[in-house]
């Protein structure tokens, strides 16, 4: 079996359970849809336990399933061992801070990064755009100051090697954001193209960029 899909069947934590006690016995399953399930944080957090044994997972569908932010922080826990992923789907739910886990999973093998002034992120994974992930930050906002400083913490720790694109316009990360991510950039050593327009840089946060961007060797195209 390498296709399920069990979406809107109304599965619930119950049925989560269940079928996360027998992930082990589905090694090649490289599709699992499982949006529309109101699976909740417990079915969630069953499920994240399990993951790491579909070794062959490609796409997995968890969209529209009521988690919370400690079950989208365990599942994206989860993921990082699921080195086959490219696609993921995680929206219709406010995971709050468990996004970060979910893009901290994922960013290793991110070839392109957009974050949306509504707060929708999608990331492109693999030098062949292999596939495309989807979630959305909490509250249905861009980054802000405080978000781009999460963003610049995961970018120092995954150091993203594939990573050609970064789209972040429209997030009003200000000043103080800008400085956090201009800090990091340097370590994007693949990074082509950078868009941080729309987000008050000004004068005093190009000055501080300029200081970073001679250290990005494969820079192509820049917006601010």
């Amino acid at each position: 079996l390498q296709n399920l899909d069990l979406s809107g069947n109304g599965i619930g934590p119950r049925g989560i359970i269940a079928l996360s006690n027998r992930l082990k016995k589905l090694p090649v399953l490289h599709k699992l849809n499982l949006s529309g399930n109101d699976i909740g944080p417990d079915g969630a957090m069953a499920l994240s336990t399990h993951l790491e044994k579909l070794a062959a997972l490609q796409n997995l569908d968890l969209s529209n399933n009521q988690l919370d932010p400690t079950s989208g922080t365990a599942v994206g826990k989860a993921l990082a061992l699921v080195t086959s992923l490219t696609a993921l789907d995680i929206r219709g739910q406010d995971i709050g801070d468990g996004v970060w886990s979910v893009m901290s999973a994922l960013l290793p093998r991110a070839a392109q990064l957009r974050v949306g002034p509504d707060g929708a992120v999608r990331v492109a994974i693999g030098v062949t755009d292999a596939g495309t992930s989807y979630m959305t930050l909490s509250g249905g906002k861009g980054l802000g100051p405080y978000g781009a400083g999460r963003l610049a913490v995961l970018l120092r720790e995954a150091c993203p090697p594939l990573l050609t694109a970064l789209n972040l316009s429209e997030n009003d990360v200000a000043p103080e954001g800008t400085a956090a991510l201009f800090a990091h950039l340097e370590k994007l050593a693949a990074l082509q193209n950078l868009d941080l327009s729309g987000n008050g840089i000004g004068p005093d946060g190009a000055k501080a960029l300029s200081a970073h961007l001679k250290k990005l060797s494969a820079l192509q195209n820049l917006d601010l």
